[in-house]
């Protein structure tokens, strides 16, 4: 066995395509071994460089270990991960009494993969040194009894490598192993028994192996690495695809761009590249839970026992009883149950939950909750999504009928348990340094360099600690069977992979984010070799809408922070004063004009000051006409205890006492959407304080949102007798809006400006990219 070692970007993956070039060319059959993520771009390189042709195959080591058991006759039916964690979920159940939780059976799970790993039987664990390494010896046992002649992936590596040692595998002349940060003492053995039995065996690696001498070292990288500086990492990412997508236009090719982000980051990544235009290989679907139906099933199963808006956004015709919860701030079955009925959506929700409780038979259960829903019945995943729930069932046994809750929670868990291999897809590919697995592009960007976010994270066993005399150095279970210490320093390694991940490498770091100041990872970045990014032209609708330009923003200015400001002002300053602020000094966010009701509102509002007759035309603008039984006020503006009220406009019936206050939108609504009209309502004050005074005067007051163009929609309707019952609606909540606005009054002079206190509402604000640079 050739062991090729050196430094990423080195050269050792370009001598292994030349040897696969003249393997193949002396028509010897080439297998490529490399990470089962990293086949498609394997296969590329191989292609440019000449190594790719009849004979080659790239595959990964489990691909491997299974053709060999199947030329010797000795594959049995597999055992994959979801399949494992069930049955240890038995094992455990048998040995408590009672089924286990997935968490409980996954942990399990992973303690015992890490055990046949490196070769250890149940009866190997130490006796006697703590009461759950012997509940973990019981349950192994109990695991591999219930497994009985199927085989997980450690038993076919185990197999596998004794096999090699009575027979030359047949179909391979030459293999070639890369693209592995290290390899385990398992593979290193299984490689030297499959070298042992006459196959040629190369094998690149970054580090040498314990115990093996490399056979040629690479002491040089040739990899070129840009360093660039960034105001916040919103900034960064617009950057850096921005930088990617012009290098696509002047020719290169999108399969050799990457860009390695913190897997926190992925999804900003590719919704950026996805309003950029960008084609990309998305690796961020790894199970079942990661793709839109398993998403979906996840919340339905989940619903019943835990109904909070974010499980119903996911659930369709629930959307906006998803946005009600949302502004209404509640959870809970009987809260979400309470707000379904006044919005209209009891019968739906109501049926939502009866589909989700087990009825007859677990399986034609499982069966109809597939079939109910399109996007689960018309997935090309939908046998999966069944399979998750016959395992779930498969593992609660005869209880699974008298257990609906259990049964919905290990069948949710199991959606994680699914691996998803999905075919490469042609583009720039975005990722996340553990899924990077040695590839090498002919451009690279590494994103978000600061300090603790590209670690190895190496944490301590929960049953055999590195403290447990039982454990051994890395370096020794090489030569011996034995469970390695876990707390080793891999962060390097992963270090000079990522930094190495391009023949050109540009690696970048923001200063600051929403949480304050940021340093740059040492290990990666250098700073002495920084530079500010230079802007880039805009490469997305969004850019143009919301500038990236810095503005020069006034520093100081007269703020209105008195308490003689408007209940909606209170409200606004409440939510961000950093917004307010940029409002009242006239900064506009973007180049763009008041909508035409305002300008009319405001003109309506001077004639009626001046006791002039309203322009009919102006009145048409807002969908009004003029009545002589309605007397109509613009911009009117009242007191209620001190607290300053004004709206937008209000309609006064004075014969019928009757009083109608009118808000103004852009945003659409449909003729009937009365939830839609109550939403934009229900997070505002100046209305309902309106509605309060008026109707201490013995007003019955309509609440109506008028888009812009559209019809009215009636919101809400009060009359004076619900102010008779204060612990109910309406006069509950006129009420809080009053005592909300009083606080906010008496705080106001004393208060600093702030950003907002839900960072979710900056997502649809208009400031948020002045919020961003002025910070």
């Amino acid at each position: 066995m050739e062991i090729i070692t050196g430094p990423h970007g080195s050269g050792k993956s370009t001598l292994l395509y030349e040897r696969a070039r003249t393997a193949l060319a002396q028509r010897r059959r080439v297998s490529y071994v490399t990470l089962p993520h990293a086949r498609a771009h394997a296969l590329r390189q191989l292609a440019k460089h000449g190594g790719g042709g009849i004979g080659l195959e790239v595959l990964h080591f489990q691909q491997l270990y299974t053709r060999i058991l199947a030329q010797a006759g000795r594959l049995n039916a597999p055992v994959d991960l979801m399949q494992r964690v069930a049955l240890v979920g038995r094992a455990l159940g048998h040995l408590l009494g009672a089924v286990p939780s997935p968490g409980e059976a996954g942990l399990f799970a992973r303690a015992i993969a890490e055990l046949k790993r490196y070769g250890l039987s149940p009866e190997q664990l130490p006796a006697g040194i703590d009461p759950e390494v012997d509940r973990l010896r019981e349950v192994y046992e109990r695991y591999e009894a219930l497994k009985g002649d199927a085989q997980d992936p450690d038993d076919r590596r185990n197999l596998a490598g004794s096999l090699v040692t009575e027979r030359k595998p047949e179909d391979l002349d030459l293999l070639l192993v890369d693209g592995f940060r290290e390899l385990s003492p398992a593979e290193v053995s299984f490689l030297e028994k499959l070298s042992a039995s006459g196959i040629e065996v190369l094998v690149t690696i970054p580090e040498p192996i314990p115990g093996h001498l490399s056979t040629e070292t690479f002491e040089e990288s040739r990899v070129q690495r840009d360093y660039f500086v960034h105001a916040n990492p919103i900034e960064e990412a617009r950057w850096i695809l921005k930088k990617a997508k012009s290098l696509v236009l002047d020719g290169a090719d999108p399969n050799d761009i990457a860009i390695i982000v913190p897997d926190s980051l992925l999804p900003v990544y590719l919704l950026y590249a996805g309003d950029a235009g960008i084609p990309v290989n998305d690796e961020s679907r790894r199970s079942l839970q990661d793709l839109p139906e398993g998403r979906l099933l996840h919340s339905l199963l989940t619903l019943p026992d835990n109904p909070d808006p974010s499980v119903l956004q996911h659930v369709p015709g629930l959307e906006r009883l998803a946005e009600a919860v949302f502004l209404a701030g509640v959870s809970g079955s009987e809260a979400i149950g309470k707000l379904a009925e006044e919005t209209g959506h009891n019968a739906e929700f109501e049926n939502l939950v009866k589909t989700m409780e087990p009825r007859g038979r677990p399986d034609e259960w499982v069966r109809g909750v597939i079939s109910c829903f399109p996007e689960l019945a018309q997935s090309p995943w939908n046998e999966s999504l069944a399979a998750a729930g016959f395992e779930a069932i498969n593992l609660l046994g005869e209880s699974a009928d008298k257990n609906p809750e259990v049964l919905r929670t290990w069948w949710a868990a199991m959606l994680g348990f699914v691996n998803v291999r999905q075919r490469a897809r042609p583009g720039i590919t975005i990722t996340t340094p553990n899924m990077l697995g040695g590839r090498r592009y002919d451009h690279a960007f590494v994103a978000y360099a600061v300090a603790g976010a590209y670690q190895a994270h190496s944490r301590e066993d929960y049953f055999l600690p590195d403290a447990t005399p039982f454990r051994v150095r890395w370096e020794d279970a090489f030569a011996k069977a034995g469970l390695p210490f876990r707390i080793r320093n891999q962060t390097n390694a992963l270090w000079a992979e990522v930094a190495a991940s391009g023949a050109r490498t540009t690696i970048s770091y923001p200063r600051a984010s929403a949480g304050g100041k940021l340093e740059p990872e040492p290990g990666i970045f250098n700073e002495a070799q920084a530079s500010l990014a230079a802007p880039l032209p805009p490469a997305s609708k969004i850019e143009v809408d919301f500038p990236e330009t810095p503005l020069e923003l006034p520093r100081t200015g007269p703020v209105p922070l008195t308490s003689d400001v408007p209940a909606e002002d209170l409200r606004r300053f409440q939510e961000c004063g950093w917004k307010y602020w940029l409002q009242k000094l006239g900064v506009r966010a973007h180049d763009s004009s008041p909508p035409a009701w305002v300008e009319a509102l405001i003109t309506l509002a001077e004639q009626e000051r001046k006791g002039e007759e309203l322009d009919p035309t102006l009145l048409q603008t807002l969908g009004l006409k003029s009545d002589p039984e309605w007397e109509y006020h613009f911009w009117p503006t009242t007191e209620l205890e001190d607290i300053k009220i004004r709206t937008h406009a209000l309609a006064i019936n004075s014969r019928s006492s009757l009083a109608a206050i009118l808000h103004f939108t852009v945003k659409p609504l449909g003729k009937a959407d009365k939830e839609g009209a109550r939403a934009i309502i229900r997070k505002r004050w100046s209305e309902y304080l309106m509605a309060y005074n008026l109707l201490k005067d013995g007003y019955t007051v309509m609440i109506m949102v008028k888009p812009a163009g559209d019809e009215a929609v009636k919101a809400y309707d009060m009359n004076p007798s619900d102010l008779d019952r204060p612990q109910k609606w309406p006069a509950k909540t006129l009420a809080e809006k009053l005592a909300f606005a009083k606080e906010a009054k008496t705080r106001i002079p004393h208060s600093r400006l702030h950003s907002a206190a839900n960072p979710g509402s900056c997502r649809a604000c208009p400031y948020r990219d002045i919020c961003r640079q002025a910070n």
